[in-house]
């Protein structure tokens, strides 16, 4: 082999260029294939001048980045040993992923993982699995040694050379692709979008829906970023950046507000955990899911058509909790928590089964240290225990629960193991009984007070459409976006403010979403609020929206 390796090492220089362009173009070969098959199938296929162009542009630049990447690879031991690595393992791995089990890896779904227990995690694991990444680090290291070996003479070209043509070419494409499809992605959607088919208005739509996707969902983790061969890699480090970046938001009490009605109530925000809209027995899933809830229904009002801010917890949650929108993803202003406090309640925290998800960076700066108590409760039992004592005490109290019911793997208790555990699709639906037999509990403590619940999931689940399994998937893939979303009053609650749950079931039946908790709140506690980004979005009060019959995703743009 030593010998073999000499003997390429003293081929002439454009020799070795040419086979460095040849690694690229396999890469780059690999990287369509596997992430871009459908597009460049569908270029190659119309046999249309513009569509072959296409597919010869993304592939001349991928190449062009590949071998950028490569030259930095033989110049450099730190980009070879270090940084080559992983590059391939932020490239590769996910494709390996999809390919072994079903779902995509995106960036977002990363940090999600991170920031759950490793119970989840080791789940997933297999021999075959681990002995393939095993295999996958072995032949990575094995290629960037191979290129610094076979290839010395590159090797003696200048290092300003190299470093310069080299990331100011991936770089400055890298900086020019979000870029362009944030402020104009019509010039891009040529190369992004498979080729257009149908009638004109169909073609219209599809341009249109690509227009919404490039302009919401650029992270840049959208899996169709032809122009972008390390776009998961570009994804990793944006998430890494935003998830420790801290926004610069105003004090929401510092926003002009009113409490209109002085009485002591109890307000519960319950955020559950992967609960889609379809899975309930309310909204048509042949399954009884809600056989408690059912008992109280007279005094429920459900709402078919809700949809999440995001598709994982930490992101719904800062959605909800803040002033940020599905339009305007960012934050001006604290949490209404804030405000709550500034009228007088009492907020709480509950967390069950589940990660100590304030302690995002984000997050805890929106909450601002408003919620002085967090219990992290094991079971349904410590939940009702601390609703029952924080609604006995005098005043008004807000309560911020999270519970993790219904997260993979679907652990639950054996009494709920109604419909079986062969399947995850049937743990998952145990779990949905779980989370019923919670909230009905929760319900029989606070129905003979003056209260009121809003329950909303932080996101959905998928089980395979679109391709997409679990949830941290893309903004587009509606199965994470769908979400289960009711409200329930009390009694003497109702008594008291008869004209907001009137209005409440006139808007059941249209588009609401996480953006509406926010000043949805702040009225169910007798708090008028002027919130600058969310001007029609308390269902408190009758919206002007139009009936729906069925759960659509434009309204983002």
């Amino acid at each position: 082999m030593k010998a073999g390796f000499e003997k390429i090492s003293r081929h002439k220089p454009w020799m070795q260029w040419c086979m460095l362009f040849v690694l690229a173009s396999l890469l780059s070969f690999f990287h369509l294939r596997m992430d871009m098959a459908a597009w460049s199938i569908g270029c190659v296929k119309s046999m249309k001048l513009v569509h072959l162009l296409q597919f010869s542009l993304a592939m001349t630049h991928t190449v062009l980045s590949i071998l950028g990447l490569l030259l930095l690879v033989v110049r450099s031991r730190v980009m070879a040993y270090v940084v080559f690595p992983v590059v391939m393992f932020l490239w590769v791995v996910p494709t390996f992923l999809r390919m072994t089990m079903g779902f995509n890896l995106y960036s977002e779904l990363i940090f999600g993982a991170l920031g759950t227990n490793m119970h989840e995690l080791s789940g997933q694991l297999t021999f075959v699995r681990i002995a393939a990444f095993v295999i996958f680090v072995l032949v990575t290291y094995a290629m960037a040694w191979g290129c610094r070996t076979y290839f010395p003479r590159l090797q003696k070209l200048p290092a300003i050379w190299v470093w310069s043509a080299s990331l100011l070419y991936i770089g400055g494409t890298t900086a020019i692709v979000p870029y362009l499809s944030q402020h104009k992605p019509e010039v891009l959607i040529p190369f992004v979008l498979e080729p257009l088919h149908g009638t004109d208005a169909e073609r219209k739509f599809q341009l249109e829906t690509a227009l919404v996707h490039m302009e919401n969902e650029y992270k840049p983790e959208y899996p169709n970023r032809v122009l972008l061969p390390f776009y998961r890699q570009v994804a990793f480090a944006y998430y890494v950046y935003d998830y420790y970046r801290v926004p610069d938001i105003k004090k929401s009490e510092e926003l002009p507000s009113t409490r209109w009605c002085s009485d002591d109530v109890v307000v519960v925000l319950f955020v559950g955990e992967s609960y889609r809209a379809n899975r309930s027995s309310w909204n048509g899933y042949h399954r009884e899911t809600c056989p408690q809830l059912s008992r109280e229904k007279s005094n429920i009002v459900n709402f078919p058509y809700f949809k999440s801010y995001a598709t994982s917890t930490a992101s719904s949650i800062f959605g909800i909790l803040s002033d940020a929108s599905c339009r305007n993803r960012k934050a001006t202003h604290t949490s209404f928590i804030s405000i709550l406090k500034k009228h007088g309640f009492e907020p709480k925290m509950l967390l069950c089964r589940t990660t100590e998800w304030q302690r995002n960076p984000q997050i805890h700066h929106v909450l601002d240290k408003k919620v002085p108590f967090v219990a992290l409760c094991a079971d349904t039992a410590e939940v009702v225990a601390h609703v029952e004592q924080i609604s006995a005490k005098t005043g008004s109290q807000f309560i911020l629960l999270e519970d993790g019911t219904g997260h993979a793997p679907y652990d639950h208790e054996l009494q709920f193991a109604r419909f079986g555990n062969s399947r995850d699709s049937d743990k998952y639906d145990n779990c949905l009984l779980q989370t019923d037999d919670l909230l009905y509990r929760i319900i029989q403590t606070l129905k003979d007070k003056k209260a009121v619940m809003l329950y909303s999931s932080d996101h959905g689940q998928s089980f395979g459409e679109q391709g997409a399994w679990m949830h941290g998937g893309a903004l587009s893939v509606v199965q994470q976006r769908h979400v289960f979303s009711f409200l329930w009053y009390s009694d003497s609650y109702a008594l008291a403010h008869p004209e907001m749950i009137e209005a409440v079931k006139k808007n059941a039946g249209k588009l609401l979403s996480h953006d509406d908790i926010y000043t949805t709140v702040l009225s169910l506690s007798g708090i008028e609020c002027s919130v600058p980004n969310l001007e029609n979005n308390d269902f408190t009060k009758v919206l002007n929206r139009p009936e729906v019959t069925e759960f659509v995703l434009d309204e983002d743009k």
